[in-house]
């Protein structure tokens, strides 16, 4: 028997059987990257949420499956900008910091802070490890507790 077939089999006899939808063609996932693409073009700081927001509603579709095209959207625009990732964060960190030197409200100057944080990775650590104060590790112990087992003694009848 074919792979296919079994899967069929398995599946009920159809890979979309209790979806909603149905699989995109070549042209409507080409379609709908580019609808991204102009959107994070238009919108640089769109969060996930907000591109989900946009697109859920437009496209008819689960919130994984538009952060698909938003992947998608990035690596096109990261491929064609023709822009190193050391120049690009260059570029990104001179932004913030003009944003931060600009008479903007707080709001926005915290947020532009919290990025060049995440950037430089100079914030609070973002992982805690308890150890002694020499930095060692805290010793782990093991206790196993004890059990003793009683068995019913057999008596025969034959006695």
């Amino acid at each position: 028997m074919i792979v296919s077939e079994q899967l069929k089999k398995k599946h009920g006899g159809g890979w979309n059987k209790g979806k909603k939808g149905k699989k995109a063609t070549n042209e409507e996932i080409e379609h709908r990257t580019e609808q991204v693409v102009k959107f994070l073009l238009g919108h640089p700081a769109a969060t996930d949420f907000e591109i989900h927001k946009q697109f859920r509603k437009r496209f008819g579709l689960h919130w994984t499956t538009v952060n698909v095209y938003a992947i998608r959207a990035r690596k096109f625009i990261r491929q064609h900008s023709q822009m190193t990732k050391d120049e690009a964060r260059g570029l990104g960190v001179s932004v913030l910091l003009d944003t931060m030197a600009k008479p903007n409200p707080p709001a926005v100057r915290l947020k532009a802070e919290t990025a060049l944080r995440a950037i430089f990775g100079y914030g609070e650590p973002t992982q805690h490890r308890v150890g002694n104060p020499d930095g060692s590790p805290l010793p782990s112990a093991v206790v196993a507790p004890h059990v003793t087992f009683v068995m019913a003694e057999k008596k025969r009848n034959d006695e």
